[in-house]
């Protein structure tokens, strides 16, 4: 006959199986997530749908494949500004190009001109190449025809390209091609420039160029679109990438880390629609070490103090771009007020309204200085400036490097 286990033993299983509830119960409570956060406010609008027949992109992207480029070929803004331009050479290249700049024209008379929004972190940029390209040559294009005293078609040819680049800007792929498309806005404004300063310019072509560059979108617009699309497209694959790198998911909690992601770009979100770089005063403070393994989401913490940074970089360089733009749509004003008038303004606020439009120089928090001896205008004047020769206009830079 079996006999009963000996009460010592007996309490001790008990006491055993307690804890081991008492454990596991503490387990569950350690590694249970929270319930999924409202994020529908983060939600980017869906993109315009424009027939491929009316997208210029696709045209262009096409039209890449008939580019000539001769051996050892510089872009001529590549070029040194004082070096020598040999007229054959740059006739040779532009009469080989003849197919492709027909392709490019063709693809800019369509009405519209938009990439698609990225889908998955995996998708490619394959249309910033042809692009690219497509500005480099645009770009040739008009000073070559700068160079011939051809001002009217050089207007119209750096007319088409921005009005396509200000289409691309007002609805960004991705962040990498905002910044791509940034870069070439700048590049736009000193053709702009290179054209205001041209002693044949008139002030229906200055005109043409003022309106151009007050149409492109505000990036200020733009990035808060941008920012959802980025969270959308992230957060989606957090745990696909946690799997493919060989993370832990044991001590990852999605919801959570998700939940904390969007508290961050929502404050992002904010600082570009108001304005307020202070409301990024606030940067995401990951727990201690001890705190993060109390808390279960080890793994999330570890993404969050990447992807929940918050970049007042970004910010600072689109202010940057904002203050650039407005100089130069300011350079602009003055060139056409000196070729309606004979002379430069006597003020900033002298050009509004008939050669800049109210409300621009509003936008601004520095006050620009204009130095109507050096034919100079920016927001700090260098103690080196020199003076400038007619009829061109020293445009300093934004308050800081770009």
């Amino acid at each position: 006959m079996r006999t009963a286990p000996p009460r010592s033993k007996r309490g001790l299983f008990v006491r055993l199986g307690i804890l081991s509830l008492v454990f596991g119960a503490l387990l569950v409570v350690w590694l249970r997530d929270e319930a999924p956060s409202d994020d529908s406010d983060l939600v980017p609008p869906s993109p315009e749908s424009i027939p491929d027949s009316d997208n210029a992109l696709s045209a262009l992207i096409a039209a890449e494949a008939l580019v000539v480029t001769p051996p050892g070929w510089v872009h001529l803004a590549d070029r040194d500004p004082g070096a020598l331009i040999v007229d054959e050479t740059i006739a040779s290249a532009m009469a080989a190009n003849r197919s492709y700049f027909s392709a490019v024209d063709a693809a800019l008379a369509r009405p519209r001109c938009r990439v698609a929004p990225v889908r998955s972190i995996g998708d490619g940029m394959d249309h910033i190449e042809p692009l690219r390209i497509c500005a480099d040559w645009n770009s040739d294009r008009v000073r070559w025809r700068l160079h011939r005293g051809e001002i009217a078609e050089a207007v119209e040819v750096w007319d088409r390209w921005a009005g396509a680049l200000s289409d691309l800007a007002s609805e960004p792929a991705a962040l990498i091609d905002s910044l791509f498309q940034r870069a070439r806005f700048l590049d736009l404004m000193d053709e702009a420039r290179l054209l205001a300063e041209s002693p044949g310019i008139e002030s229906s072509h200055l005109a043409r160029l003022q309106a151009r560059l007050a149409g492109f979108p505000d990036p200020f617009d733009v990035f808060p679109t941008l920012l959802r699309r980025e969270y959308i497209l992230m957060s989606q694959s957090l745990t696909e990438g946690i799997e493919e790198l060989g993370l832990d998911t044991l001590m990852y909690k999605p919801n959570a880390t998700r939940r904390k992601y969007a508290e961050q770009v929502r404050r992002q979100v904010r600082a570009f629609e108001e304005r307020d770089l202070s409301l990024l005063d606030t940067q995401y403070e990951p727990p201690s070490t001890i705190r993060t393994l109390l808390g279960g989401n080890y793994t999330g913490e570890s993404l969050l103090s990447i992807l929940a940074s918050v970049n007042t970089g970004m910010y600072r360089s689109t202010q940057r771009h904002v203050e650039t733009w407005i100089l130069h749509r300011v350079a602009l004003a003055i060139r056409r007020f000196e070729v309606d008038h004979g002379r430069w303004p006597e003020t900033i606020d002298g050009l509004v309204p008939t050669a800049l439009e109210p409300g621009v120089l509003e936008r601004l928090d520095l006050p620009i200085i204009l130095d109507r001896d050096a034919r100079w205008v920016g927001f700090d004047r260098p103690a080196d400036l020199e003076p400038t020769a007619a009829p061109g206009i020293g445009v300093g830079s934004s308050s800081d490097e770009l």
